[in-house]
């Protein structure tokens, strides 16, 4: 089976490379090279759990702004080249579940920032194999990127299996995300996306203005 993580870090640097270091991404604030100085340490950094943890993403940032002093060829090497021998990102499971979605949605972050403006019709055309990957990965997003949802979520992704994102023990709501995985993905971590709704109006609203993401 094809190494999807590998292919999307690669991808990604490669369209870094390309686009330079002073472009924008869809992660407010931060340039290409602050983006990949974020990759860069998050392999390498204990801290770089501080994205997940409030009382420490200070020193989480402080770190990432270090590595953003590198130079940025340095920057897509480290990237490119991976983790250390021992991180458990090595792992082929834990870079399987953790990596994936990573890069996939921070390559998007580069890509979608470039466009004129938000069609559908510019983004690129994801193949059915690694929408595939993407759509095994959208229950582990879901618990993630909705933990502080009360309402029940599931995305209907075309000619796959209703998946439950959400099912809290008492839901404020119900919503159904309609799209390819790979822009469910997308709508689950805050970004531009192409999917529509599906439930009660009031619950779409509701769902539709809430906070995603990390």
């Amino acid at each position: 089976m094809p190494n999807y993580a590998q292919a999307e870090r690669l991808a990604l640097c490669d369209t870094a490379l390309r686009i330079g270091p002073d472009a924008p991404t869809l992660c407010d604030g931060w340039t290409v090279k602050d983006l990949l100085a974020h990759l860069a340490m998050r392999e390498r950094r204990p801290e770089a759990v501080g994205i997940l943890l409030p009382q420490a993403r200070d020193l989480a940032e402080r770190t990432r702004a270090r590595y953003a002093l590198r130079p940025f060829e340095d920057l897509v090497d480290m990237v490119r080249r991976g983790p250390h021998e021992f991180s458990p990102f090595r792992i082929p499971a834990v870079d399987a579940r953790a990596n994936l979605q990573e890069y996939f949605i921070h390559h998007e972050d580069i890509l979608r920032a470039q466009l004129p403006y938000a069609d559908e019709s510019q983004v690129r055309t994801v193949g059915e194999r690694l929408q595939n990957s993407l759509y095994a990965a959208l229950p582990a997003a879901g618990t993630m990127m909705l933990r502080h949802s009360r309402m029940r979520v599931a995305a209907l992704c075309p000619g796959r299996t209703p998946v439950a994102l959400t099912s809290p023990d008492e839901p404020l709501g119900e919503v159904v995300i309609e799209g390819l995985p790979s822009e469910v993905l997308l709508h689950l971590a805050g970004r531009m996306s192409f999917v529509q709704f599906a439930g009660e109006p009031d619950d779409i609203n509701r769902f539709a203005s809430a906070p995603k993401g990390i």
